[in-house]
């Protein structure tokens, strides 16, 4: 799993997919190979996930991750900056988060759910707008990762 290789460190990590999702199956991947590896999903979707998927912002708030990651997620977001910076208060200090979308092209435009593109320079724009900088973009066929991570003062 490329998303997932972006922000693993070696150690005790405590990571979380953000928008994981009722359908995935990559947290329950994860944990079986001994990460420790969180869902967050605040849709009903989540809530025959098990123990290890959280369900609301309120439970979010009390936690501190050293990565996070998504997975077709950012591209639905109503307001992406505010997002990407609660997305940053839930990780310890320094910690990086990646997020694919082929939306970082102009890619599947005709859906009713996609409210934003990031063609361009508008990742860096993105970026700089919520306080974050971009640590490594990467691009393989329609898989599309960035790696964002605080930006240095």
């Amino acid at each position: 799993n490329t998303l997932w290789q972006a922000i693993r460190h070696e150690g005790d990590g405590v990571y979380v997919n953000y928008g994981a999702g009722g359908w995935s199956r990559s947290v329950q991947v994860l944990r079986q190979e001994g990460w420790n590896v969180f869902a967050y999903e605040p849709h009903s979707s989540a809530a025959a996930g098990g123990e290890w998927v959280i369900g609301s912002a309120a439970e979010m708030a009390n936690r501190r991750f050293d990565g996070l990651f998504s997975n077709n997620v950012l591209e639905h977001l109503r307001y992406p900056v505010e997002d990407l910076q609660r997305m940053q208060a839930y990780l310890n200090p320094g910690a990086p988060m990646a997020h694919a979308t082929p939306c970082y092209e102009y890619l599947y435009e005709y859906t009713r759910f996609h409210l934003f593109f990031f063609p361009g320079r508008s990742r860096q724009l993105l970026a700089q707008q919520a306080g974050l900088a971009i640590q490594h973009y990467e691009v393989d066929g329609h898989f599309m990762n960035c790696v964002f991570s605080p930006a240095t003062p």
